[in-house]
């Protein structure tokens, strides 16, 4: 009986002896690959919890910046839409027409990938352009 006893606390306090300090994993716990990003519950990770330096910039994608533009002449409305290059990601974007007094009506992701801007060019006594652009990651 002594020794099943024994055995028994053993096997029952084995795991919690397995990693050194109170919940805590460190990169040696873990098996390169071992954790997925579905594994990871939405926001448990975040810059708090990041020590300082220990993500670098190439370990970040790249932004880059996508554009279209179309003419807007006087008494026209147009929309012009810019995408990000395939497998990127939209992070935001804008529009802008190239004329004072030239307004521009709407600016706002159409989709995942693609911001679209609209512009209205009345008597204003001058042909504008209408500009799109997405940021992306890359």
């Amino acid at each position: 009986m002594m020794v099943a006893l024994i055995a028994l606390f053993v096997s029952l306090t084995g795991n919690g002896l397995a990693l050194s300090g109170k919940f805590t994993i460190d990169a040696n716990d873990l098996q390169h690959g071992a954790v997925h990003r579905y594994a990871i519950h939405k926001n448990a990770v975040n810059s708090a919890r990041i020590d300082n330096g220990a993500v670098h910039n190439s370990d970040l994608g790249k932004v880059v910046i996508m554009s279209e533009s179309v003419p807007l002449p006087q008494n026209s409305s147009q929309s012009v839409t810019a995408s990000c290059p395939a497998g990127s990601q939209l992070l935001g974007g804008g529009g802008r027409t190239q004329v004072q007094g030239v307004p521009l009506t709407g600016s706002y992701p159409l989709s995942d990938n693609r911001w679209q801007a609209d512009g209205t060019n009345g008597n204003t006594g001058a042909n504008a352009t209408l500009e799109a652009y997405a940021i992306c990651l890359k």
